[in-house]
């Protein structure tokens, strides 16, 4: 089989997203995975990569949640810091209300912002859109809810001083804001 069939099914999904025809889409992407080689199934395949996180976010929205973690887990045992797939994972968690997971990967996704190959991928969960969705939704829930909330904003407070990145300082902002929230519920 060529290589390149994976890609021209990709790029089939890719069409029949901008017709707004996700079931299409899925088939198309599913149909691209599995003509992907083996020895094409690794961190630096951008294709296969951004296969995976296209069908964890068109997937998760019918709550197949097994499905969407196999995507996730499967790009994120190539390459653990892609951007898109830690997004996705953080509103997985979220959607099982894992909380404490959430706000791990939020750590985790935030800080592959940060690296220098975001370009490389074309992400798209890197832009303010989902960075406001992290510190507006996913962010907030699971710092109301969190067993290990504090340890996790110690961990983030730290990051803050050593990163000096404004992602994670507003990412402690938020959760001292959530923290006082927390605070005068318990009162």
């Amino acid at each position: 089989m060529d290589d390149t069939t994976y890609i021209a099914n990709y790029n089939y999904a890719l069409s029949y997203l901008k017709l707004n025809q996700k079931e299409a889409a899925i088939e198309a992407l599913k149909r691209a995975l599995s003509q992907i080689p083996s020895k094409e199934k690794h961190g630096d395949n951008v294709i296969y990569l951004s296969i995976l996180s296209t069908l964890a976010f068109l997937v998760i929205e019918s709550k197949d949640f097994t499905s969407v973690a196999q995507y996730v887990e499967e790009g994120l045992a190539v390459n653990k810091n892609h951007a898109d797939l830690l997004f996705m994972k953080s509103l997985l968690l979220l959607d099982m209300r894992r909380f404490d997971e959430v706000l791990e990967s939020i750590v985790h996704y935030l800080l592959s912002l940060e690296e220098m190959d975001s370009e490389r991928f074309h992400y798209k969960y890197a832009h303010e859109g989902a960075l406001n969705e992290v510190y507006n939704n996913i962010l907030p829930t699971a710092c109301k809810y969190a067993f290990e909330f504090s340890r996790i904003k110690e961990i983030t407070e730290q990051l803050c001083k050593v990163t000096q990145s404004e992602r994670f300082k507003k990412a402690f902002e938020v959760m001292g804001k959530t923290d006082r929230v927390r605070v005068e519920g318990e009162n």
